[in-house]
């Protein structure tokens, strides 16, 4: 399945309407009455410089839309998807457990909860993760059907935007697009553990003359036999992609601790009980200390 490729510009005029650009590959000047940028798209970088704005919010997309597609195709986002989550889901609040005739019955297959995730059932269906959802930005796809293996990988942004990762198929399943958007916009509901109940909270923010966007990827396609050759690749790409980027500003370790030792003491400490409480309100029946619950 070779791609077909381009740029979309998706700009915000209003509350309620929005214009859609789709731009090939090339240089370009491209906007409306109230916005306008200039497009540099090479192989698989692109680079825009708004050139004029009176501020309408705007986001920016690289698709790739891939034909003689089939829901039998391996989907992968690191830490995010495998086989796309295409199993039985069951909306489950937490702690999420196996109803008991499950439990007693025969069930065998794949079960998973109310996670993001390209649907087994019929008619359209679309899968959405911000990059910091995912062990790195990244997604691609193995066809065992044609030996043939897709990856895009990207470095993670700076600053606070996320990017969105977002694959879409069509009703019969024969196409699909990936697209990887500047910032995240994604649609409701999103995750909220355990299941997708939450108003998505992303918003678009203001553009401003002088601004760029200009992700930094990787894309190749290649000859793979197996799944197994596939993740191969996969991680041997992402080490040489990743290697040699300067290590992220963090706190040391003795300052992060400072920071959440403080708190503790001014917010959980109950003197009367003498603990570390999860609830410090004046009353509270459940002034349980904090302790490992997981295993």
């Amino acid at each position: 399945m070779n791609p077909h490729s381009y740029s979309r510009i998706f700009i915000h005029s209003g509350e309620e309407e929005a214009d859609e650009l789709l731009i090939p590959h090339g240089e370009a000047l491209v906007g409306t009455e109230t916005f306008a940028a200039s497009l540099e798209w090479p192989e698989n970088s692109l680079a825009l410089l708004v050139e004029e704005t009176d501020g309408a919010p705007f986001a920016m997309s690289l698709c790739w839309d891939f034909e003689g597609w089939s829901k039998e195709v391996y989907v992968f986002l690191p830490a995010g998807a495998y086989a796309g989550n295409r199993f039985p889901s069951l909306p489950l609040p937490y702690s999420p457990r196996l109803p008991e005739e499950l439990v007693r019955g025969t069930q065998t297959s794949p079960l998973i909860t109310d996670v993001p995730r390209l649907s087994c059932e019929p008619g359209p269906t679309r899968l959405q993760l911000c990059s910091g959802d995912l062990a790195c930005p990244a997604f691609g796809w193995f066809d065992a059907r044609s030996g043939k293996a897709w990856l895009a990988l990207a470095k993670q942004p700076e600053g606070a935007s996320d990017w969105l990762w977002e694959i879409e198929e069509s009703e019969s399943r024969d196409s699909a697009t990936f697209r990887v958007s500047a910032p995240a916009l994604r649609d409701s509901p999103v995750y909220l553990m355990p299941m997708m109940r939450r108003p998505s909270p992303d918003v678009l923010p203001p553009s401003a003359v002088g601004e760029t966007r200009r992700p930094d990827l990787e894309c190749i396609a290649w000859d793979c036999p197996d799944l197994p050759a596939f993740f191969d690749e996969v991680f041997t790409r992402r080490a040489a992609f990743t290697l040699g980027q300067p290590k992220p500003a963090v706190l040391p370790f003795s300052e992060s601790f400072a920071i959440i030792e403080e708190h503790y003491n001014r917010d959980s400490w109950r003197e009367d009980l003498g603990i570390y409480a999860t609830d410090c309100a004046e009353g509270s029946a459940y002034p349980f200390q904090p302790a490992g619950a997981a295993g």
